[in-house]
């Protein structure tokens, strides 16, 4: 499994799908309502995860922050992956979304 943060949309991420990792999901890190997921600076700046299994997952956007998309992957033996990114500048930020 490869997980991506801060990745575009586009050739760059088509480049790393082939027959062994042919299962993915991509999408725009910023909330689904956000003004910047349009933005032409921003909208293809994407997180995703790469996997060679086709896992089940769930996609959440949190409801603080700028950066809000979070991967819940599910592994083998009831292991559950969580992909998030969150801003350096502003710590903050995972306290209130994980605490």
């Amino acid at each position: 499994m490869i997980c991506l943060i801060e990745i575009e949309k586009g050739k760059q991420f088509q480049t790393l799908i082939d027959n062994n990792y042919k299962y993915y999901d991509i999408d725009t890190k910023y909330g689904e309502k956000s003004i910047l997921r349009n933005m032409p600076l921003f909208r293809n700046k994407s997180n995703a995860f790469i996997s060679r299994h086709n896992l089940v997952y769930k996609k959440y956007f949190l409801k603080n922050g700028t950066k809000k998309l979070m991967y819940e992957i599910n592994l083998s033996n009831n292991i559950k992956l969580a992909v998030v990114e969150f801003d350096l500048d502003k710590p903050k930020e995972a306290k209130r979304h994980f605490v």
